[in-house]
């Protein structure tokens, strides 16, 4: 094919040889002021010697800036897109050959002066047009994309029907020609290739991605590459490929406007709306879903999230497209509690970047109670009087508002007391003594800055009782129990080895209550009273129970008899200066088996120890408290 066609333009070029003046003819020619920009389609090809020429001249033409023209070389053996053009729409049949306004000039063969072109650019430009107005934006979007917006304004009174090619080109072409030198403006495809309809005083507007590397092209550059929109017109005029010889025919659509463009760096930065985080308050490990509208002329490289947690920390998390359309999302769950801030980043396939606007937030709901682990009293049994301290580990993902521990008494009374905490750990202490003796019941309760709370098991520790012994001597002992007690007269007589008789004080009518076994004067022992008890012999016994707090002993006009229960002995003035209306303090000493005495101004100032009786002669009624 290509020998035959060589023939061809062999045969046409000795038919043509007086053309082929090596002069520049007309350079100095001047243009006329043409009613639009001229389109020029040049079908050429590699293999073509005198393809050579057309490529010069068309290149000088358009690099002196006179003429009002745009043209592609349609290199039709390395473009198949280019081959279909010529080969179908222009039935090309010799090399090259230029169709001048889509074929309504035709010029067969390559020259080296301006004259044969210049003088079809004229003509082509002379042609009365419709009304029509294009406009073209090229913007450069990078990995060989560029994005084409265009804008048809049919400024007639009637519907313009036409045809629309959008040629991309490269400047200077990756194709040599024959002899070596490359191309300019050579064809790589069609941005648009469409018909339009556009009614009278309207406008039709369309854009469109072309990408060169689907193309077959990955290696364009921006600097490189220009776009024409021709518009055809869609009346159809029966021509000829090969004038004058006119054997090859084809319908021409004359073009009644053109305009080109070259692309333009992609400045604009991503566009960044609708930021969301749904819910706006969630529980800990609830999903929170971040969503934002991101849109740019040239395309979204990547968007992300960009999370400041309550603790600092701050995550960049790269978003999801929801296909088909703007919307990116990053949905995930949080386990810290707190205030989360958070906002949206964006870069286009150009490198520009884009934050939203302000900062968003949500709330992660502290739903954890604080731990409570290590639970000891210490020690786990004490004697009466000694401290117990009881800790545990306390800890809250927040942070601690409280912690106490709930005691209940062997009484069955409770006492609640806030814990202590150990400054640098999680350690919290309650250490205290305790006056009463048995088991005791306890928990730790924990709350946290959120209101959570939690509650120990219970644990338990034991108090002894306080452990009391008497030494009593043979015959009259005057005592008390310094211990709460539930004994009888006849129960405590029978605690006592050797005991024969009890004696109680009856204030009221001023005599002694008597207890004897086999007498039936029983009587109860009362917390705060003196008894006498008569022994045999010399004894001991012991008691233990709960230390007495204090008493309400209703004092007679006359003599009373007292006991000191407290751990702390006392003196005779002491008590005497405590009671109102006390004039004398008398204390029974075994010994001797008499009374010590003590009225004001007595040097016998003796001590009372505890678990001892003593009378007291008072003038006026009170209550004794001890």
């Amino acid at each position: 094919m290509k020998k035959y066609l060589a023939l061809l333009i062999m045969a046409l070029f000795i038919s043509v040889i007086p053309a082929f003046n090596w002069a520049s003819a007309d350079e100095e020619e001047q243009p006329l002021d043409y009613t639009h920009t001229v389109m020029v389609e040049v079908g050429t090809a590699t293999w073509c010697p005198y393809c050579h020429y057309t490529n010069l001249v068309m290149h000088a033409i358009y690099s002196s800036g006179n003429y009002d023209f745009e043209y592609a070389e349609m290199v039709t053996d390395k473009n198949s897109a280019a081959y279909q053009r010529m080969s179908v729409d222009y039935n090309q049949h010799y090399y090259p050959t230029s169709f001048f306004d889509g074929g309504y000039e035709i010029l067969v063969g390559g020259y080296q002066n301006w004259a044969p072109y210049t003088s079809r650019l004229n003509s082509s430009g002379a042609r009365t047009v419709p009304d029509i107005d294009a406009s073209m934006n090229v913007l450069w979007l990078g990995n060989a994309q560029i994005n084409v917006d265009i804008d048809i304004q049919n400024n007639e009174a009637t519907q313009y029907d036409g045809h629309i090619r959008a040629f991309v080109v490269e400047i200077t072409s990756r194709w040599n020609d024959y002899y070596g030198d490359p191309y300019h403006h050579g064809f790589l495809g069609f941005a648009f290739d469409q018909d339009i309809t556009i009614p009278a005083g309207s406008t039709f507007s369309a854009s469109t991605i072309w990408d060169g590397a689907s193309a077959g092209y990955p290696d364009i550059v921006m600097n490189n590459i220009q776009v024409i929109l021709a518009v055809y017109n869609a009346t159809a005029h029966l021509k000829y490929s090969d004038p004058p010889d006119n054997t090859y025919p084809f319908y021409a659509y004359y073009v009644d406007e053109t305009v080109a463009a070259y692309p333009t760096a992609d400045n604009t930065p991503p566009q960044i709306s609708n930021v969301q985080a749904n819910p706006s308050v969630q529980d800990m490990y609830g999903y929170v879903n971040i969503t934002a509208q991101v849109t740019d002329n040239s395309g979204i490289d990547v968007a992300k999230a960009r999370v400041w947690y309550p603790d600092g920390t701050i995550v960049n998390a790269t978003m999801t497209n929801i296909a088909g359309t703007d919307i990116y999302y990053y949905n995930t769950t949080y386990s810290l509690p707190g205030n989360y801030i958070f906002n949206i980043w964006a870069r286009d396939v150009n490198g520009n970047v884009n934050n939203s606007c302000c900062p968003s937030y949500f709330y992660i709901n502290d739903i954890l109670p604080p731990q409570i682990t290590s639970i000891e009293a210490i020690p786990s049994v004490q004697d009466f009087g000694g401290y117990v301290n009881i800790t545990a580990e306390v800890t809250d993902n927040v942070g601690l508002n409280v912690v106490k521990v709930n005691i209940s008494l062997p009484d069955g009374s409770f006492m609640n007391e806030s814990m202590t905490n150990i400054v640098g750990t999680d350690i919290y202490y309650y250490n205290t003594t305790y006056t009463m003796g048995g088991t005791y019941t306890f928990y730790i309760y924990g709350e946290d800055l959120n209101g959570n709370h939690n509650i120990s098991l219970p644990s338990t520790f034991e108090i002894l009782g306080l452990q009391y012994t008497f030494y009593l001597l043979e015959g009259w002992n005057l005592i008390t129990l310094p211990v709460e007690n539930d004994y009888t007269a006849s129960s405590l007589l029978a605690e006592i080895p050797g005991c024969n008789i009890i004696l109680s004080w009856n204030a009221s009518v001023g005599d002694f209550d008597l207890y004897a076994p086999g007498v039936p004067n029983d009587f109860a022992i009362e917390d705060g009273h003196g008894y006498l008890v008569a022994v045999d012999n010399d004894t001991t016994f012991f008691i233990e129970g709960n230390i007495i707090e204090s008493v309400s002993v209703p004092l007679s006009i006359g003599w009373n008899m007292l006991g000191w229960f407290k751990s702390t002995p006392t003196t005779a003035s002491s008590l005497l200066n405590s009671i109102p209306g006390c004039t004398i303090v008398l204390k029974w000493n075994a010994s001797i088996d008499d009374f010590d005495l003590y009225v004001p101004g007595s040097p016998n100032n003796f001590n009372v120890q505890q678990g001892e009786g003593f009378l007291v002669a008072v003038n006026q009624e009170s209550i004794w408290h001890g």
